[in-house]
């Protein structure tokens, strides 16, 4: 009948040039600008600090390097995961459901909650240690990105299978670098509310790399092969 919509209008088919706009805006636009813009504000940080001047004396100005180090380099992770999310390959198999991208957008941000809890007073002889932790870990972290390339995303959904670099031996390492890096974040100020936080942090990345295998599983035949000869997070251990 003349005027009635095709089946792909009516049915929201993944071709229709609703879902193309929508997977557009939702799946590359939005998270790479929000990457963008933590990675701007890094960079600004830095730029606050070199502007304000260096410190005569102190805990503050033996570490102002340090913290300028971890801060440029937590701004190349996050410039290099907004270019991904741009760039990244598309989809396989079905999108996560809901409990799949609560754990997910949990493993993510769940540590931004370290400011509000009850202040600790920090330990200037655990300062050091710790931004190194946080720079070996995110270090690894960008190392990792790298090699998974196009294949990079939050939710647990299938979108490649990468084996080179660290991925020949474990099948989660940028969850490990972010477990060092978070346990960098949390020693300057130790207490049970930030160990309890660290601890939610690693439950959730754990449970984020099963699901996230779950669906590469159903998605990529050669997975299950691969995952058998690697280890999930710890090399050789687990």
């Amino acid at each position: 009948m003349a005027g009635e919509p095709s089946p792909a209008a009516r049915t929201g088919s993944p071709h229709s040039p609703i879902n193309y706009w929508l997977g557009l805006i939702f799946d590359h636009v939005l998270p790479g600008t929000l990457f963008a813009l933590i990675a701007y504000a890094q960079l600004y940080a830095v730029y606050g600090m070199l502007q304000g001047g260096a410190p005569a004396s102190g805990p503050e100005a033996d570490a102002r390097g340090w913290i300028i180090a971890q801060r440029c380099m937590s701004a190349v992770f996050y410039l290099l995961a907004a270019y991904l999310f741009t760039v990244r390959a598309p989809r396989r198999g079905s999108r996560t459901g809901l409990f799949g991208a609560i754990v997910a957008l949990g493993g993510t941000f769940v540590l931004t909650f370290i400011g509000l809890l009850p202040p600790v007073e920090p330990s200037p002889e655990r300062t050091i240690p710790s931004l190194f932790l946080m720079i070996v870990g995110i270090a690894f972290a960008v190392f990792s990105l790298l090699c998974l390339g196009r294949s990079f995303g939050i939710f647990p959904e299938a979108r490649g299978l990468v084996t080179n670099g660290p991925y020949r031996y474990i099948r989660h390492p940028l969850y490990l670098a972010e477990i060092i890096s978070a346990a960098g974040l949390i020693i300057t100020a130790l207490s049970l509310w930030s160990v309890a936080l660290f601890a939610i942090f690693v439950v959730l990345q754990y449970a984020r790399a099963i699901l996230e295998e779950r669906a590469l599983v159903r998605s990529l035949p050669d997975y299950a092969a691969y995952a058998a000869r690697t280890s999930r997070i710890l090399p050789g251990i687990h």
